[in-house]
């Protein structure tokens, strides 16, 4: 069975919509991108900025994500294995 991950690239202002990363089944791709959201989250700005998540489906709720003022700029599709692999290489847990 090939499993697949997809990586969504979000760009935004504002608080990071953390319910609908819970809707969507998704978590951050990595640790700078789960510090950009509790950054978000802890002081409010009006400076645009990019975070990345992943998730098993390939597709994301786009109109509550555009109602949140978050817009998807990028998808990409990797398989599950290779996203592991990556990650171990990159030290990160």
């Amino acid at each position: 069975m090939n499993e697949k991950i997809y990586s969504f690239t979000l760009i935004g202002r504002f608080q990071f919509p953390i319910d609908l990363m819970r809707l969507d089944k998704c978590w951050p791709a990595s640790k700078a991108d789960a510090n950009k959201i509790i950054q978000s989250i802890k002081e409010i700005s009006n400076d645009i900025i990019e975070i990345e998540i992943n998730c098993f489906s390939s597709q994301l709720t786009e109109e509550k994500w555009a109602e949140e003022h978050w817009l998807l700029k990028s998808k990409v599709e990797s398989s599950y294995g290779n996203y592991f692999f990556a990650l171990r290489m990159s030290g990160e847990k």
